[in-house]
């Protein structure tokens, strides 16, 4: 029988590679979006025109321009998560929580030293890795809602975007 905890582990690895591609396509969102304001901005001369030939067409150009920003919003969330966990109080800093290690030892020997202390205490280490699980999965889904959206967004403004121009292509 696989121990509970390397199971869990194995669960571990699979979900940070499935966050290091939400992190893939948060950054190709990005690039895409950027690509998309560059070409518009470069246009900008044109839908001057065509908005002043055909007024009602400034909200979907606005409407776009939003959701096309929304979606670099998104894209950027995921990217630069933002780390926030309820304070533990007076209770010692975490070994396995990157920003607890950072600040809660002066050096790699005080590290290595709590961790063998803390090691010796099973209940202790079990806690460790529940709690850094946890955390990952609050990291993860947090990237996952970000990046559906950063998704989304951009869908319905190249939507709007092809039906501006084909009204513009008609009109």
């Amino acid at each position: 029988m696989t121990p509970p905890l390397i199971t869990c582990g194995g669960r571990w690895k699979a979900r940070k590679s499935k966050s290091r591609f939400s992190d893939t396509k948060a950054g190709a969102i990005a690039v895409v979006n950027g690509t998309i304001f560059t070409i518009a901005s470069g246009a900008a001369q044109g839908l001057t025109v065509l908005i002043t030939r055909q007024p009602w067409m400034l909200w979907p150009v606005m409407v776009c321009s939003v959701l096309m920003v929304l979606s670099t919003y998104f894209a950027l969330r995921c990217l630069m998560p933002r780390i926030r966990f309820p304070k533990k109080g007076n209770l010692p800093a975490s070994h396995t929580f990157f920003q607890d290690v950072a600040d809660g030892f002066a050096s790699a020997a005080e590290y290595g030293r709590s961790v063998v202390a803390m090691l010796k205490r099973p209940q202790a280490a079990r806690s460790e890795v529940v709690g850094q699980i946890w955390a990952n999965s609050r990291i993860a889904a947090a990237k996952y809602r970000n990046v559906r959206q950063a998704t989304r967004t951009p869908s319905l403004a190249i939507l709007g975007v092809l039906g501006i121009v084909v009204i513009g292509l008609v009109g």
